[in-house]
């Protein structure tokens, strides 16, 4: 979007801030009648310091090399070390191995960790594919275009029903949380297209035009120190 219409946007009265202070207010609207919801303590749901390994819990059952491995991949997430993170962890059978793995990508903010992370996307386990947006989204100005058109084809192959209450993030709250910091053209319409859809992705869309909206405004407070 041409930066003179953020400009014009940041009018108190503007259509296009009426827009967005709407969708977030019907958002919040939402949210209050009850909608379901996964545990909102992951990626994009909470404040950075609210994403703890809790997120991250073990099976009772979980076998002894699974339990190291997970322990071995939080301290990695500490050192952001992405090269110590192994294509073996990203396609392990067992999810938590998987979960540590990618978030310990996501969490180093490395444009180095992408490719992988975009590969991660793909993966079954919503949780995987949370912490996988999550990631992308902190790293998505170095490659925005092909970041954000990713984001989206992920989107159209997950499914529109709420997520489970076994499933401890929220896949699309992430996605939308990722497309929101993407800020593009193509993130935006498509975060808006969101808005008249199943309620769980509704809400999750108002949070990412948010993302938007603060985005641009930090790009015109920069243009504007310089």
């Amino acid at each position: 979007m041409h930066p003179s219409r953020w400009r014009a946007a940041s009018d108190e009265g503007s259509p296009m801030m009426l827009r967005y202070r709407g969708a977030i207010l019907w958002g919040l609207v939402l949210g209050l009648a009850g909608c379901p919801r996964a545990d909102r303590s992951g990626p994009d749901a909470a404040p950075e310091a609210a994403v703890s390994a809790a997120s991250l819990p073990l099976e009772a059952s979980a076998p002894a090399p699974v339990a190291t491995r997970v322990g071995e991949l939080l301290a990695i997430e500490d050192t952001r070390s992405i090269d110590q993170v192994t294509d073996t962890d990203l396609t392990s059978g067992d999810p938590a191995v998987r979960r540590a793995a990618v978030r310990a990508l996501a969490r180093a903010e490395h444009v180095g960790a992408r490719d992988r992370l975009l590969a991660s996307l793909a993966d079954h386990d919503p949780d995987v594919v949370a912490w996988s947006a999550y990631g992308l989204g902190k790293i998505c100005a170095r490659d925005r275009e092909r970041t954000t058109a990713r984001l989206i084809a992920r989107a159209m192959n997950l499914g529109l029903e709420p997520p489970s209450p076994t499933v401890r993030l929220d896949p699309w709250a992430a996605l939308a949380g990722a497309l929101g910091r993407c800020a593009s053209p193509e993130a935006e319409r498509t975060l808006v297209s969101w808005l008249s859809g199943p309620k769980e992705r509704a809400v999750a869309a108002t949070v990412g035009l948010g993302g938007v909206v603060t985005h641009h405004r930090r790009m015109e407070e920069e243009t504007a120190a310089s």
